[in-house]
C-alpha cells in the first residue's frame, strides 16, 4: 500500500515539477514542497525494517516483540506459537 502511494506520488511529483518549470506558479511550488516531504516520509517508513516498527509499536511489551521474532526465526516449533497466543491473550 505504501508503495503504490509513493508511486503515485512521483507522478504528482513529476507533473508538479513540468508544470513549474513550464509556469513559474506559487501554487506548483507549493504542491513541490509538500510532495518532497510526504515522499521523503513515506521513503523513510518504506526503508525502516519490520522488526523494527514491531519494537517501535509494541515498546511497552518486550515479551511480545520477543515471542514473535522467535516465532518468525521457528515457525515449525510448537511452543513459539503457543508462547504468542499466550502473550496476544495478555495484550487484550
Amino acid at each position: 500500500m505504501l508503495k503504490v502511494g509513493l508511486v503515485i506520488l512521483a507522478i504528482i511529483l513529476i507533473v508538479a515539477l513540468i508544470k513549474y518549470f513550464m509556469t513559474k506558479s506559487e501554487f506548483y511550488s507549493r504542491v513541490l514542497k509538500r510532495a518532497l516531504i510526504w515522499g521523503a516520509l513515506g521513503l523513510t517508513t518504506l526503508l525502516i525494517q519490520p522488526e523494527k516498527w514491531l519494537e517501535i509499536k509494541y515498546s511497552d511489551h518486550p515479551d511480545y516483540v520477543s515471542a514473535v521474532k522467535n516465532l518468525r526465526e521457528h515457525p515449525d516449533d510448537p511452543e513459539a506459537l503457543e508462547k504468542l497466543k499466550e502473550e496476544q491473550r495478555k495484550l487484550n
